[in-house]
């Protein structure tokens, strides 16, 4: 289970989209929380398109990072939403949100989603989408 600050950092990107961390783009609107905008699978083992994109989605992340580098990054990981293993993640526009946490933070949210996507077997190309239950 991820941890609940990555829960919290989810939730509000969902929640108050003009106000997640970079970019600040008035009217941001992050896909992925709605069935009418969902998220579509990048698997790097699709094809070639899939590699290439995934490539220019942690392009995007760094120089969305870069913006908002803390004084001291040392042991903080980069995160990005939508996650970095979709379509709509950092290279696909201006309605995504970067920031810094912590590695266990990020790590685990990220094994959660991967064996989500396993389990389930959420393949290249499908849609899906985050439910926010409160």
């Amino acid at each position: 289970m991820p941890s609940k600050t990555c829960l919290v950092l989810v939730v509000s990107r969902y929640r108050t989209c003009g106000c997640t961390r970079r970019p600040y783009v008035a009217g941001k609107s992050v896909p992925g929380g709605t069935v009418d905008r969902p998220l579509t699978r990048l698997h790097e083992g699709g094809d070639a398109a899939a590699v290439t994109q995934r490539q220019k989605n942690i392009t995007a992340k760094s120089n969305a990072c870069a913006a908002i580098r803390p004084a001291n990054p040392t042991g903080l990981d980069r995160d990005e939403h939508p996650f970095g293993s979709t379509w709509e993640d950092s290279a696909a526009g201006t309605n995504f949100s970067v920031q810094y946490l912590a590695p266990s933070q990020n790590r685990s949210a990220r094994a959660t989603l991967g064996n989500w996507d396993t389990k389930d077997r959420v393949l290249h190309g499908e849609k899906s989408f985050v439910k926010i239950i409160p």
